[in-house]
This record gives structure tokens, C-alpha cells and sequence, in this order.
């Protein structure tokens, strides 16, 4: 059986939290890893085109950028690729907010073994794949206008189109039952999150502190009845209990 090589690009400017995760990243029977490292941003960001990395492992805290400022840019700039946050202890409520920015997970420094970052490493690939394939079936349901609400009035998932002000213009009644309220009051409302097309992200839509409700959102962009739109799907899964496990574990 032929080895699955997975490509690592390392944005990291401490040489030794980059000898360790070379030292970690060892071949195995059926994994090979390519380990490239950068200690700048830009030179990181510069070298995806040719390396075409599999996943990015981000330091927060390089030298031109602090904190949810160096992955909001490297999220800019990464193409797709998923992002995986090396987070200080004294980061990781930003590598949080990272997380529901968009990044597929984050590691404290210090504090994860060999086989928990070669398991976060094949998890955060597999979900941006899932990200991904769901963008592709947003634009193919898009396409098929105007069977569009006939199509989605039956999916499982929650579906919401929304206009560039974020203005709801069509719902299908699972996003209804998701948000908790009636279809009629959903459609005309404003979402109260910033849509990242493209992209998946945790989104807290109840904010009892006592009990807060996240879904997991994948997005795109569409032209819908003629006009520019959002097209999003919605729903509980895997990496909304992975969201709220970090929440806990930093006394939310």
C-alpha cells in the first residue's frame, strides 16, 4: 500500500517548537510528512502556491502579528488550507476565538503528545474537506434555481439565504427548528454573525451563558433570483461538542 504523504507548513519563529514538531512528525507505516517551516508570516504565506501544503500549523505570537490579528491575515492568505493555532497557555482563549473564527482546532505548546497532533492534523484536513464538499453542494443546489426551495425544504440541514446585509430572504423549516423559531420570523430578520464565504465557523445564535446554543455554519457565495447572495447551511455536529468542550475547559 502506497504512503499518504501529508505536506506540514510551519509558521513559527521559536527553532525549538519547530525541532519538536520535526522531531514528532515522523514517518510512519502509511503516513509520510513533509515538515517546511517559516518564522515569518509572509514568508509562510509566500511559499503555499509551490509547497501546496495539507494543513498549516500557525503560532500566534510572530513578530509582526499578535494573537486572532496573525490568523485572521493567515486565513486571508492561506487559500483554503486548513489552519491549526500553537497556542501559549497564555493564548488559548484567543486560539478559542480563533477556533470559532474558522481555524480547525489548536494545540497548546507543551502540552500535547505525538499522537495528538498527528490526530489533529488528519482531523482538521478531513473537516476543511467536509467544509469544502459542503461549499460545492450549497453552489450545486444554487444552480438548480428555481427547484431551489423544493429541494431544500426537505434536507436535514438547516439552509438560510441571506443578502449582502445580511438579511435573511429564505429559510427552509430545519434552520427554523435550529434558530427556534418560526420560518416567517426567520426570513426578513438580520443573521447577528459575520458570514465568512467559503469558510466554516461556529456561530452562537442563543446567548444564555447558562446554556448557549452554537451551530456549526458552512457558507458561500451565490447569485440567487438574480442578486449576490449568502447561501448557508447550518447544523449540530461533531465539531459544535468539540466547541463547546473548549468552553468548558477554559471555565465559560
Amino acid at each position: 500500500m502506497t504512503a499518504q504523504t501529508l505536506r506540514i507548513l510551519v509558521i513559527e519563529d521559536n527553532p525549538g517548537d519547530v525541532r519538536l514538531l520535526e522531531e514528532m512528525l515522523v514517518p510512519t507505516g502509511d503516513v509520510q510528512y513533509e515538515v517546511q517551516s517559516f518564522a515569518r508570516l509572509d514568508s509562510g504565506l509566500d511559499a503555499i502556491a509551490d509547497y501546496s501544503p495539507s494543513v498549516i500549523l500557525l503560532d500566534l505570537g510572530l513578530g509582526e502579528t499578535q494573537g486572532l490579528e496573525t490568523f485572521t491575515a493567515a486565513q486571508e492568505g492561506a487559500g483554503g488550507v486548513p489552519i491549526v493555532i500553537l497556542s501559549g497557555l497564555g493564548d488559548e482563549a484567543v486560539a478559542t476565538e480563533a477556533v470559532a473564527e474558522g481555524a480547525q482546532d489548536y494545540l497548546v505548546k507543551g502540552e500535547f503528545s505525538e499522537e495528538r497532533l498527528r490526530r489533529t492534523i488528519r482531523y482538521a484536513i478531513e473537516r476543511q474537506r467536509r467544509s469544502d464538499t459542503a461549499e460545492e453542494r450549497i453552489r450545486t443546489l444554487v444552480a438548480e434555481e428555481p427547484g431551489f426551495s423544493d429541494i431544500v425544504m426537505n434536507q436535514p440541514d438547516g439552509v438560510i439565504v441571506a443578502d449582502s446585509t445580511r438579511k435573511v430572504l429564505f429559510a427552509n423549516p430545519a434552520a427554523a427548528e435550529l434558530f427556534t423559531v418560526p420560518v416567517d420570523d426567520l426570513v426578513g430578520s438580520e443573521l447577528e454573525f459575520n458570514v465568512r464565504p467559503g469558510a466554516s465557523q461556529m456561530v452562537q445564535i442563543r446567548e444564555d451563558p447558562r446554556n448557549p446554543k452554537f451551530l456549526e455554519a458552512h457558507s458561500a457565495q451565490a447569485v440567487w433570483s438574480g442578486s449576490d447572495v449568502h447561501v448557508l447551511t447550518f447544523r449540530e455536529g461533531e465539531h459544535v461538542g468539540f466547541f463547546r468542550r473548549i468552553l468548558r475547559n477554559i471555565g465559560f
